[in-house]
């Protein structure tokens, strides 16, 4: 009798048999063997083919999360609005996946006020409930610019993500003037410049640009390069 060894996360019984005879392992709980071929043969130089037993893969549990796992058992919990079908909140990760299958179905709670965005506000009045499916509008102040979906909705108790208003950028005298520049086609003491904008500088009299870089510059988010002349 002869021995091939112990099978990483598997087993075979009896450990000791004759060679070349056929056998059939088992892999440990939470693993199955590779390519669903669990036959081997202990040969002179070990185990033909390798037996591999690989970890099985269920995949993420849609609008709920893993909270525990004891041995073959899986506790998972649904997410704020969303509760178990069946009402059971245990599922074993098998071959063929999930069983039973968690399925996370939507509650329909009412949701409470809508997230508030910085520099901007819904353009409805605001209601201490709203029920499921229900929407409000966004719009952002003057010179800012919107971006993400402008609508939030109710949803099984939640909102869904705002969007956000883009300041725009503020050019000033002062700020010009520290950097030896002036507007290239207007006059003014005060210029508000949209996010993603362009604007275009010149250099002060008798003075030149540091660079051979373009003095025409975009707005983001509030910053603008500067180009500097001296």
């Amino acid at each position: 009798a002869i021995s091939c060894g112990n099978i990483e996360n598997g087993s075979v019984k009896p450990r000791f048999f004759f060679q070349r005879r056929k056998r059939t392992f088992e892999c440990n709980a939470g693993y199955i063997a590779e390519n669903d071929n669990n036959s081997i043969e202990c040969t002179s130089s070990g185990w033909s083919p390798v037996p591999r037993c690989i970890p099985i893969q269920c995949g993420r549990i849609e609008n709920g999360k893993i909270v525990d796992k004891v041995e073959e058992k899986t506790t998972f919990q649904c997410n704020h609005g969303y509760k178990s079908e069946n009402g059971i909140n245990e599922t074993t990760c098998t071959s063929e996946g999930w069983s039973p299958v968690p399925i996370c179905i939507g509650t329909g709670e009412k949701c409470g006020r809508p997230p508030t965005i910085k520099n901007g506000d819904i353009t409805t009045l605001s209601l201490k409930e709203y029920v499921f499916g229900s929407s409000v509008e966004y719009k952002c102040q003057h010179y800012y610019i919107i971006q993400g979906e402008r609508k939030s909705y109710c949803y099984n108790g939640n909102w869904t993500k705002p969007p956000v208003c883009l300041e725009p950028c503020v050019i000033t005298q002062e700020d010009m003037r520290s950097h030896n520049i002036d507007l290239k086609w207007a006059s003014a003491q005060k210029l508000y410049v949209s996010h993603g904008a362009f604007v275009e500088f010149k250099c002060r009299s008798s003075l030149s640009p540091n660079s051979s870089n373009n003095h025409r510059v975009q707005c983001n988010a509030g910053q603008i390069p500067y180009p500097q002349c001296t």
